[in-house]
């Protein structure tokens, strides 16, 4: 196992290369589901707001940012 060391307690040593792995991993995600939730809820702002066609259109980039952030993730994990 590359970069990994096990003493027999079940735990396994991770290297200071995989927790910044990890980190940036879950950064990336956070990132990608904070931006959908503020442009779900500027969506809902503008809708109630008597924008109803600008409440659509940016409620229109959710997806399109979830989406942004599953190609990332991938990307992520193959390298």
């Amino acid at each position: 196992m590359h970069g990994e060391f096990n003493d027999g307690s079940g735990y396994a040593e991770v290297s200071q290369h995989d927790r910044g792995v990890m980190t940036r991993q879950r950064l990336g995600v956070t990132l990608f589901l904070a931006a959908a939730v503020v442009s779900f809820l500027l969506s809902i702002a503008l809708w109630f707001t008597d924008n109803q066609d600008e409440g659509v259109f940016v409620g229109l980039w959710v997806p399109s940012i979830l989406a942004a952030g599953a190609f990332w993730m991938a990307a992520v994990r193959t390298r």
